[in-house]
């Protein structure tokens, strides 16, 4: 039996993928059909970085980390501030600055 050189490709077409008997007894022929696959793969990512398509994909990602890392910093800021102004001014506020506490310290009776 002998393989022509376009084999992998006619067998690619044909529907053959590599599989482990491939492997043992025609060694050279997986080869051939890697480089084939891996050619293959490299031109429809071609064609996909063309049409922008992953472009647009990661585009549309970017912007949503940038409005989460927004919220983020929208929110530590005012958490940070609302902190800061309770415990500054707690004891001035009196009965309503221990209703607005979720602890209130007993002290000593």
């Amino acid at each position: 039996m002998e393989i022509s050189v376009q084999t992998p490709h006619s067998l690619l077409q044909l529907g053959y993928s590599f599989s482990g008997s491939v492997l043992i007894f025609y060694p050279h022929l997986s080869l051939r059909i890697v480089v084939v696959k891996i050619v293959e793969w490299a031109e429809t990512w071609k064609k996909k970085k063309r049409n922008c398509y992953f472009l647009v994909i990661s585009f549309h990602l970017f912007t949503d980390v940038q409005r989460s890392a927004l919220g983020l910093l929208f929110w530590v800021i005012v958490l940070t501030t609302w902190t800061c102004i309770f415990q500054a001014r707690r004891a001035e506020w009196g009965e309503l600055g221990d209703y607005l506490s979720f602890t209130i310290p007993l002290g000593i009776p």
